[in-house]
């Protein structure tokens, strides 16, 4: 028995993952630096990928461009050998993908970019990356990065689709929220009825509101006793998403701070327990009402308010004590708010027996203690895990409740240890995250401006070295990223870098506030920092964590652009093919693939690599003797994984607006004051955002105008029936909102709902009444798109073409109704006379254009036997970051203002056998300090990071 194609993948998925194992467990270079050999793989999401996006910024506006570098890695940080393809999507608050680039890999590495619009809503968005091989993990290994998108122009209060907003308190501590909705806003055909959800930390209730006497519509909610934030949201019906899948946005939310007093302090013990009578270090997290870290201080108090330890945080709200406790006693956290209350938070409760962990640095060794009350405690077992993967494994003897031992830190990389303590019933008795610093082992990253001093607009040289520990010159590749760091400097601050990612990040689940901080120099305290945040950020979230698993994985990693599916029997769809088919793929200029199809039916077809967001695939069947056979082909569609989008909202404040955004809203003002003082008029824009404008769309769009609706073939293919006949068939069964098609007596007939008549124009040609019968059938696989314009210029452009004569009686009794009339014609030719006369009189009449892939007009459309054509995404042209380069001082220069925030981006700079490179850029006319931002990797893995300014003063 041949085992099914799912079995077959899992097959082939099992056969490359012990390649793997192999690969990393033998050629790893940090597996011959160990005196001991690495210990079995212990965790599934070791053999996933790692995947880091470097974003030019993490605030933009709408007019602005998302520059990005991705770097993807296996566990040990060298380059992926696995997968060849990185799927990149940008993603609204609605949980919409609304932008995707397909990149091609070399040597882990890609940098591409997404143009904003601004027709844009401003939100919170999301960068995601993922590869086809990390389906098979969990969703952490899905990276995610979040943006801040701000219009890219003053919104006043009138523009906000909420607004209004009242807190009253009705109660101690319980408040009404008051506010006015506009949906109009976001769809100014809304009528009827307002769902308001509020959301809040203890539940999510709807409002329905009515509309009041002008556009608004006004609501009160009564909120939960002691509630710290709510958020209200208007969730309007989606629009139909067309022409490119561009749309409105249906929904719109607004947060506002109820209780901005709020504390929430937690403690968590060093191995997960306090125990009585045994010291421990308890790590403690102060969060505020927008769940960011909030410094405090305070002192442990017993339940008689016996002072017995202060404590203190770092900037982040973090930090670490310590208590002996005593099991009959309750232990509390005292702390002052503001106000000068007193409020107390209880600490977790002793243990009566119990084993306490305590790990900690000395010089070159980790030492690990353990305490237990049992004088006759059994030995335990200590293992050490780095990524999933075993390190260390070993029995530790107890001696009068006490053990402990020292290992030293060159075991490891860098990076976050697992430490398991398990008994001999292999039950957990404690466990510990530790951060291995391993700052040496770091590439050593300089750049050095070539003056010492520039003024606006002139060229900054940067040379660049990399070196190694020994300061031997190490090949590296770098992306230099350079800001106004007024504008952007606090923005790069607080996101992760290289070194964070890497090392942090991408090993622990949660959110980690400004995870840089942990890895910059100038923070003395980074360690103990470091130890709190591991502490308090808990083991339950170490994404590494030690599961049974399969290495049969359902995903097999993509090593290229390919197309799969099924080829069917076109009448006996569920039954195997009888004898096999010969594939062959036609697509670009010379590019062809074939493939033998066997008696299942699957295909999976290799392409060349082709640079062209979308492109054109013909697939021809034959038969085993090269005859053209007609078969059903059904392509897999690719798959995005389910949109995680963590609901982190801003919150409803008067504070100021971030000062990049002020001064992009500044520039984009000063542009276009520019073109008002050249005389430029401004004129309503038609925007057609991806449109390919083609010499027949132009020619279209300039004699009637632009179209109201497209629909691309990859939609017309992916929402018609399985079953359609043809064109009409097809507009019928998925578009019916958006084409009128009815029976015309034996036929099928389409117009415009409200038109007359509807002109059908097929590449340009308008087609002749008589051949309107015939349109129904066209095949949806020659559509390239159907386009419709609702109220053209021009309307009665084709009305001689369309109706010329001669019409005898019997052409008139073959075609019955006359399509598109809204009544019967009696009179041959005089009743086609008096239609004509009223067109011209009233011309209520529309036009349906469409586009073929022969591109010659009806008569030249024909369903191929055994040929379909399919859209294929592929890989995303790269883009070079483009500045003015002001190589001569014209005057002329200046009075178009240069006031970029990001002022270059290079994601692709390798340095030489000697570790040098050299790049070269033209400043702005912003003056004042630039950051330089510089990050690297090794194909050895080695990673690096480096920051510096310069300044730029005014011009004389």
């Amino acid at each position: 028995m041949e085992p099914s194609s799912k079995n077959i993948l899992h097959l082939k998925a099992h056969f490359h993952i012990a390649l793997f194992s192999f690969f990393v467990l033998v050629t790893n270079p940090q597996v011959h630096s160990q005196e001991n050999s690495l210990g079995k793989i212990g965790s599934k999401s070791a053999y996933a990928e790692k995947i880091y996006l470097q974003l030019s910024s993490t605030v933009f506006t709408t007019d602005n461009t998302i520059w990005f570098k991705a770097i993807v890695t296996d566990f040990a940080h060298l380059p992926t050998k696995i997968s060849s393809v990185l799927h990149v999507e940008l993603i609204d608050f609605d949980k919409r993908i609304i932008d995707k680039k397909l990149l091609k890999l070399d040597y882990g590495k890609a940098d591409s970019f997404f143009d904003l619009n601004e027709e844009l809503p401003p939100g919170r968005y999301m960068v995601r990356a993922y590869t086809q091989w990390n389906k098979n993990f969990d969703s952490a290994f899905i990276s995610q990065t979040y943006i801040d998108i701000y219009a890219a122009k003053k919104v006043s209060e009138n523009e906000e689709a909420i607004r209004n907003i009242t807190l009253t308190e009705t109660a101690p501590n319980q408040f009404e929220l008051s506010a006015k909705a506009y949906p109009n806003l976001l769809n100014p055909k809304y009528k009827g009825k307002l769902k308001m959800y509020i959301h809040t930390d203890k539940r999510t209730d709807s409002v329905e509101i009515k509309k009041g006497a002008d556009e608004g519509y006004t609501f009160q909610y009564v909120l939960p006793k002691d509630v710290i934030k709510a958020r209200m949201e208007l969730k309007l019906d989606s629009v139909k998403l067309r022409n490119n899948n561009l749309g409105h946005v249906s929904s719109y939310s607004k947060t506002v701070a109820v209780n901005k007093n709020f504390l929430d302090l937690q403690f968590f013990p060093e191995g997960g327990k306090l125990v009585d009578g045994l010291t421990s270090t308890i790590g403690f997290k102060a969060l505020d009402y927008n769940n960011n870290g909030k410094e405090v201080n305070g002192y442990i108090v017993d339940q008689d308010s016996n002072i017995i330890m202060p404590f203190q945080s770092n900037t982040l709200g973090m930090g670490t004590t310590y208590l002996t406790p005593d099991i009959q006693k309750t232990y509390y956290a005292s702390v002052k708010g503001k106000d000068g209350i007193e409020y107390k938070y209880e600490l977790p409760k002793a243990n009566p027996t119990g084993v306490v962990i305590k790990v900690k640095e000395l010089q070159e060794y980790i030492i690990i203690t353990l305490n237990s009350k049992d004088p006759n405690q059994e030995e335990l077992h200590v293992k050490a895990q780095a990524r999933g993967v075993e390190y260390d494994s070993f029995y530790l003897p107890f001696k009068k409740g006490v053990a402990n031992t020292g290992i030293e830190k060159s075991m490891f990389p860098e990076g976050i240890i697992k430490f398991t303590i398990t008994n001999k019933q292999n039950q957990i008795v404690a466990e510990r995250l530790f951060f291995n610093f391993k700052e040496e082992e770091r590439i050593n990253i300089n750049a050095t401006p070539h003056l010492k001093h520039y003024r606006q607009r002139d060229k900054t040289v940067l040379n660049l070295t990399t070196k190694d520990k020994e300061s031997n010159a190490i090949k590296t590749n770098l992306s230099v990223l350079v800001v106004n760091k007024e504008q952007l400097g606090s923005v790069n601050d607080a996101r992760s870098n290289i070194l964070s990612y890497f090392l942090l990040d991408s090993e622990l689940k949660g959110n980690i506030e400004t995870p840089s901080y942990y890895f910059n120099p100038n923070n003395q305290s980074r360690k103990h920092d470091m130890d709190a945040l591991l502490l308090t950020q808990g083991w339950s979230n170490y994404k590494y964590e030690n599961t049974e698993f399969s290495t049969d994985f359902e995903f097999l990693p993509e090593i290229g652009l390919s197309i799969s599916g099924k080829v069917k029997d076109i009448w006996f769809s569920k039954r195997e093919l009888k004898k096999p088919v010969e594939l062959t793929a036609v697509y670009g200029p010379l590019n062809v693939a074939t493939q033998q199809v066997d008696s299942t039916g699957y295909f999976n077809m290799y392409l060349n690599d082709y640079y062209k967001d979308e492109f054109d695939v013909v697939l021809q069947t034959k038969n085993e003797k090269g005859k053209k056979q007609e078969f059903t082909i059904e392509l897999d569609e690719h798959e995005s994984p389910i949109i995680n989008y963590h609901e982190e909202e801003r919150v409803y404040s008067a504070d100021s607006v971030n000062v990049y955004v002020e001064q992009s809203i500044a520039r984009k003002q000063a542009e276009e004051d520019l073109k008002v003082a050249d005389g430029t008029i401004a004129l309503d824009e038609v925007k057609l955002d991806g449109y390919n404008l083609t010499p027949q769309r132009q020619k279209m769009m300039d004699l009637h105008g632009p179209p109201d609706l497209v629909i691309e073939n990859k939609e017309l293919i992916s929402e018609a029936p399985k079953w359609n006949s043809g064109l009409f068939s097809a507009l019928q069964a998925s578009f019916p909102d958006d084409v009128d098609v009815s029976d015309a007596g034996g036929f099928l007939q389409a117009k415009l709902y409200g038109s007359n008549f509807t002109f059908i124009v097929i590449d340009g040609v308008p087609v002749t009444l008589l051949d309107y019968p015939y349109i129904q059938s066209l095949p949806i696989e020659e559509i390239k798109s159907f386009e419709l314009i609702k109220h053209p210029k021009n309307a009665n452009y084709y009305i001689n073409e369309v109706f010329r004569e001669p019409f005898g009686e019997e052409e008139i009794r073959l075609i019955g109704p006359i399509p598109n009339l809204s009544y019967n014609l009696k009179g041959g030719l005089d009743g086609i006379g008096l239609f004509e006369d009223r067109l011209i009189r009233d011309p209520k009449t529309s036009i349906i254009s469409i586009y073929t892939y022969a591109g010659k007009g009806f008569n030249y459309v024909s369903n191929n036997k055994g040929i379909d054509r399919f859209s294929v995404q592929g890989f995303t042209p790269k883009r070079e970051f483009y500045a003015p380069k002001y190589e001569t001082d014209d005057i002329n220069d200046w009075k178009i203002p240069d006031l970029r925030s990001v002022v270059h981006w290079s994601p692709n700079v390798d340095t030489d056998e000697e570790g040098h490179a050299k790049v070269e850029f033209y400043n702005a006319d912003n003056i004042g300090d630039m950051l330089v931002i510089i990050e690297g990797i090794t194909n050895q893995g080695n990673i690096g990071y480096f920051e510096t300014t310069y300044s730029v003063d005014k011009k004389l």
